[in-house]
């Protein structure tokens, strides 16, 4: 499939549409990082709902799919960038027919549960979409390879500093996100294919065993069978580093494992382009986009 990549419609002066498809957001963080892209020079149209609570929630599930689509198909708003993370993908998916995203080519950016549906465009429609700060965090996580994405820059080198937790060299599509939401696609229609994959992976809020059982559930469902290397993000408030590290080297015996401490709930959120060819090499020490 080739794969479409419409980055360079992040520029100046462009409108930036932010839906609301998880959880229910927080009016002063949406706010703060509304205006950090305005002052940045982008126009931002906020979703209908974006302010909408049912529960956890932001809006019923129809609805948050319905204004997900509607700032998509807009013809004024020329890139997508997701409010909040938390929960709430997994239960609109059924509203998705993705086959009507087949010409989509608009950049796409968030993470945590938004990771989901990066993941669904990717591989139903070929577009390369991007693991990067949603609207509520983009400030604090406002990095300089965020900023060079949000002008259509994206650099070649992803790091020249990753930490091998199993050695060797790979290279393959990137694809992954959020480790639970990932997790919850098993035994759907909506599971992810990491055939061929260099399989990324983050997390907040979850122990060890939780962990464990995510890597449990998607192993037993198939999913690492052909997965080429992994990369591990932050895992925040994750209990120990030594022992996430220690059970992701008891899944993946035969494949390169390394982390990178640049994405995630963490402080730094760098974008990743999810679809993109990735080499990888402890020989090199380099992680980079073919």
């Amino acid at each position: 499939m080739h794969l479409k990549s419409g980055f360079q419609r992040f520029n100046k002066e462009s409108c930036i549409g932010i839906p609301s498809v998880s959880g229910a957001v927080d009016k002063t963080l949406i706010y703060e990082g509304k205006n950090w892209l305005e002052k940045l020079g982008y126009k931002i149209k906020l979703a209908d709902n974006i302010f909408d609570s049912h529960r956890y929630l932001s809006g019923p599930d129809f609805l948050r799919a319905e204004k997900f689509k509607k700032l998509a198909f807009n013809k004024n708003v020329d890139s997508l960038i997701f409010a909040r993370g938390g929960f709430g993908v997994l239960r609109i998916l059924e509203y998705f027919d993705f086959s009507m995203f087949k010409k989509f080519d608009k950049p796409v950016m968030g993470y945590s549960d938004n990771s989901i549906i990066l993941n669904l465009l990717n591989m139903h429609c070929g577009l390369e979409t991007f693991h990067g700060p949603n609207l509520s965090c983009i400030k604090k996580n406002g990095s300089q390879k965020v900023l060079d994405l949000l002008k259509g820059q994206v650099s070649q080198i992803i790091s020249e500093s990753p930490e091998f937790i199993r050695r060797g060299s790979a290279q393959g599509a990137l694809r992954g996100g959020n480790l639970a939401s990932i997790a919850s696609l098993c035994g759907t229609d909506y599971s992810i294919d990491l055939d061929d994959c260099v399989f990324f992976v983050e997390d907040v809020n979850e122990p060890p065993y939780k962990i464990d059982r995510c890597l449990a559930q998607l192993k037993k469902s198939g999913k690492f069978k052909r997965v080429n290397a992994v990369i591990t993000g932050d895992f925040v408030n994750c209990g120990k580093e030594e022992v996430v590290f220690e059970i992701f080297r008891e899944y993946f015996e035969k494949i390169p494992v390394l982390h990178i401490s640049s994405f995630g709930h963490g402080d730094i959120n760098d974008p990743l382009v999810v679809g993109k060819t990735v080499y990888l090499s402890s020989e090199e020490n380099i992680v980079r986009y073919e």
